[in-house]
């Protein structure tokens, strides 16, 4: 995996826009620029930064289970969904897991 800055983010509550560096997926500083790395860069200052909107709900084999759930989620911004699913057994647990997250891919 590559790495990146993404140059002048701004960020929902922040005075001034930020330099962020991503190492291997995942952000690993936060500064006002990084004027000596040679990675590529990207300007992001048409975009604003903001918090994630995550939805918990334990009833998911129930009504999450047809893709056009889903979509009504993601239409109103939700990028994350926590649920739970069954397992009597611990050695199911991997199968049951794994369908559940097909079925959302």
């Amino acid at each position: 995996m590559t790495s990146y800055i993404l140059e002048q983010v701004r960020m929902i509550g922040g005075s001034e826009p930020v330099s962020i560096l991503v190492e291997e997926g995942m952000i690993s500083a936060i500064r006002s620029s990084f004027p000596h790395y040679r990675f590529m860069r990207g300007d992001v200052s048409p975009f604003v930064m903001g918090p994630t909107h995550v939805f918990c709900d334990l009833e998911y084999p129930e009504y999450l289970q047809h893709q056009g759930s889903m979509d009504e989620y993601t239409a109103k911004g939700c990028t994350t969904i926590l649920t739970a699913f069954p397992s009597s057994m611990n050695m199911n647990l991997n199968k049951i897991g794994g369908e559940s997250r097909r079925r959302c891919n």
